[in-house]
């Protein structure tokens, strides 16, 4: 399911094997938000470290878009990263990616910064963004 749907909603999608080896890490966790006939309905994966929370993937399928499934994923990372002492929540999105950054900064993330040729498939820049949870 996690596999399918990343693939579905990511130009370069992770395997088993990487969701594997991500999940082994301590400082990782992975949250799926689930349809009432059980399917994964969306998904986020967050790195909670050295006082960053890093949103390393999030995702909605398809069906189940524009019903907030996205905006309950990131209020769960910007709760936890609250329990776990964060002071900041950050992403890397690619530039390209209009809507994404678009919806981040509706969620209250600013672009901070920027490095060049981040991604490869498409070639591309990440836009780097931070949501800030003190102050």
């Amino acid at each position: 399911m996690l596999v399918a749907l990343d693939g579905e909603c990511f130009a370069e999608p992770w395997t088993q094997q990487m969701w594997h080896d991500e999940l082994e890490r301590p400082f990782c966790e992975l949250w799926g938000a689930f349809a009432e006939t059980g399917g994964l309905a969306g998904y986020c994966c967050v790195w909670f470290l050295a006082g960053e929370a890093h949103l390393l993937r999030i995702a909605t399928a398809s069906e189940f878009r524009r019903r907030g499934i996205g905006q309950l994923l990131m209020d769960k990372i910007r709760q936890r990263a609250l329990q776990t002492s964060c002071e900041q929540v950050q992403l890397e999105v690619a530039s390209r990616n209009v809507a994404a950054i678009g919806l981040y900064q509706r969620f209250g993330f600013e672009v901070v910064g920027r490095r060049p040729g981040y991604y490869r498939n498409p070639n591309d820049d990440a836009v780097l963004m931070t949501y800030e949870l003190r102050g």
